[in-house]
């Protein structure tokens, strides 16, 4: 009996993992991110740790998951509800003889794979900008990078009088 157990313990296997409800995110980029993997052994701990690890990813209102058995193994599947992607960036503060504004926009699912592409302007008495992309994971799950251009210029308050002793 006890044999038998170990036997049926170990025929678990992943048969499929299906996302549903993906509409711009990549399942290439899940499946590279998740542990758990078709043809191999099904762990219910690390499938659960692979769960949260999507969710973490803050691409999704909400992350839901069921196991379903079938005659060649088990399959997972995973139903997302995607958030929103694109983020304005719009601020302005005005004090007496100093005006700053600063526009832009964030992407935050550029290509399907959790990178970030954005850009804004700011005016606060000189003209700034920043450009910038960041992926924080490739697909190999060692690498990543970050790039950013720009340009911040601005008039910061010097007092040099309160300096000086006597």
């Amino acid at each position: 009996m006890l044999l038998f157990c170990s036997l049926n313990a170990s025929s678990l296997v992943v048969h499929q993992i299906r996302f549903e409800g993906l509409q711009k995110t990549s399942e290439k980029y899940l499946l590279s991110l998740i542990h758990t993997k078709p043809g191999k052994e099904y762990n219910e701990q690390r499938w659960l740790d692979d769960i949260q690890l999507i969710k973490n990813t803050n691409l999704f209102f909400s992350v839901k998951h069921s196991e379903k058995p079938t005659i060649e193994g088990i399959k997972l599947i995973v139903t997302c509800k995607e958030s929103i992607y694109y983020i304005p960036i719009f601020d302005v503060s005005f004090i007496p003889e100093n005006l700053k504004m600063q526009i832009g926009c964030n992407n935050i699912n550029w290509l399907g794979r959790n990178y970030t592409i954005g850009g804004f302007y700011q005016y606060y008495q000189r003209h700034s900008f920043k450009l910038y992309n960041v992926a924080p994971r490739h697909l190999n799950g060692k690498t990543g990078h970050e790039a950013i251009i720009g340009s911040y210029s601005t008039i910061e308050p010097l007092y040099f009088d309160s300096l000086k002793s006597d």
